[in-house]
């Protein structure tokens, strides 16, 4: 009589053999065995796949985006008119095409917006559509065009692309590229300096560095010109390679994140000619980059397309590293006080020359100041700085003695509604840099 397999014995046997084969096959691509690269970029779509329905539907309907978008009209203001610089401020939120202008006492005075789908009928530079988009960075010009940065939510690469309007929201032009994070715009001829990724399967590529794992995300640096050309680009792996800089990138190995994404950039700078004599180690017209998974900040001359000055310190997985006019470097901190503290963040100033912490806000770590993703900061020409604590919605105007001379805060959106953060980019302008504003005000009556 032959023996008769009882089925939940063969169910275990089946499900034991599906875990062994799941676990081989995740082992091969991460120590990417021969033949894994499809493989890699499966499982990786997999990844985001499973993200976006692990927290819930952020798919949103109009009316999401709408309730959203509400918030504008119940932020909560603290203003030292005395003491903050007065102006309008760009507010960029979480998954939401629109983009507001409002005062210092939070009073929407112009809005814009442009969805992804409008400004890219036909995407064809984006690896996936599934996740929902949204403007993840803003910047103004002085006749209200509107220049913005696209994010695609768990995609690989996430960057979607530039594109700029006019103040009524009229798309003017698209530069159809993997472009994220943030840019900066030339204060000289208005060229366009922005982070692009594409995704390199294999070391054999003109931009492989041999010893870093494949495949693998890199970054790049591109200028724009105004009209939205691209005229330029840096390989940030070439500029990093054959210089006494490189094995910095190993860095990025210790993260939370994939191990394929090295560096993360996640903003650039240009040391404007009106500045530069704050800065008398670098140039007029380097680069200062923020690479995120490695807590470094770098220079970068775009002469030689080479680093020519790169740093760590007692930050980690910074964001938004800008020039201060007093020659100091400020950044958002989003691990505050160290890597061990991952309750709390800070913005920080430090003079680049040392390394050392100058300026940091809060003065203390704290639990109620927190941007696990994103945070900005931005030099004012005041000398005080603005701060976006994106988790807590709350934007923080901070005076050079640490006193805070403005804030806004939106209520918290429940975290089952919105898994991450509410505010993610803010700028400060005077009301001599939007001179459009005039003519808004008179359309208005």
């Amino acid at each position: 009589m032959k023996p008769r397999l009882h089925r939940g014995s063969l169910a275990a046997f089946i499900l034991g053999l599906c875990v062994l084969c799941f676990l081989g096959g995740a082992a091969a691509i991460y120590y990417r065995a021969p033949g894994t690269e499809a493989l890699a970029h499966a499982f990786e779509g997999g990844r985001a796949w499973y993200a976006v329905w692990a927290a819930g539907d952020k798919n949103l309907s109009p009316a999401d985006r709408q309730a959203i978008a509400d918030l504008k009209h119940h932020p909560k203001i603290t203003w030292d008119a005395k003491r903050a610089l007065n102006g309008y401020t760009l507010i960029s939120l979480l998954w939401s095409d629109n983009v507001y202008l409002v005062d210092m006492k939070g009073h929407v005075v112009h809005e814009w917006n442009m969805p992804f789908s409008k400004a890219w009928p036909d995407a064809t530079h984006v690896h996936s559509m599934r996740a929902p988009t949204m403007i993840e960075t803003a910047q103004l010009l002085p006749n209200g065009d509107l220049i913005a940065q696209y994010y695609g939510s768990e995609d690989t690469p996430y960057g979607y692309g530039i594109a700029k309007m006019d103040k009524d929201s009229h798309l003017l032009w698209t530069y159809s590229d993997n472009a994220h994070h943030n840019f900066y715009i030339d204060r000289t001829n208005g060229d366009i300096y922005g982070l692009v990724q594409k995704m390199l399967m294999s070391p054999a590529q003109p931009d492989d560095v041999h010893f870093l794992h494949y495949p693998m995300l890199a970054d790049y640096i591109v200028r724009l010109s105004k009209d939205g050309k691209e005229q330029e680009r840096i390989s940030l792996l070439d500029a990093f390679r054959d210089t006494k800089f490189a094995l910095l990138i190993l860095r990025g190995e210790d993260t939370r994140d994939a191990v394929w994404d090295y560096m993360h950039s996640n903003s650039v700078v240009k040391l404007e000619r009106d500045m530069a004599h704050a800065f008398p180690m670098f140039k007029p017209g380097q680069l200062l980059v923020s690479l995120r998974n490695m807590s470094v900040l770098a220079v970068i001359d775009p002469g030689t397309k080479k680093v020519v000055w790169a740093m760590s310190g007692g930050w980690k997985r910074q964001h938004s590293a800008a020039f201060a006019a007093n020659g100091h470097i400020i950044l958002f901190d989003n691990q505050g006080a160290g890597a061990a503290d991952k309750s709390s963040s800070r913005a920080i100033e430090i003079d680049p020359a040392t390394g050392n912490i100058v300026r940091q806000f809060p003065a203390k770590p704290s639990q109620d100041f927190v941007s696990v993703i994103h945070g900005r900061v931005q030099p004012l020409a005041n000398g005080n700085m603005l701060v976006v604590e994106s988790d807590n919605s709350r934007l923080w105007e901070i005076t050079t003695d640490g006193k805070v001379a403005w804030k806004y805060a939106l209520a918290k959106l429940p975290e089952k509604e919105i898994p991450m953060s509410g505010i993610v980019s803010a700028v400060r302008y005077t009301a001599q840099e939007l001179p459009f504003l005039q003519d808004v005000k008179h359309e208005a009556h």
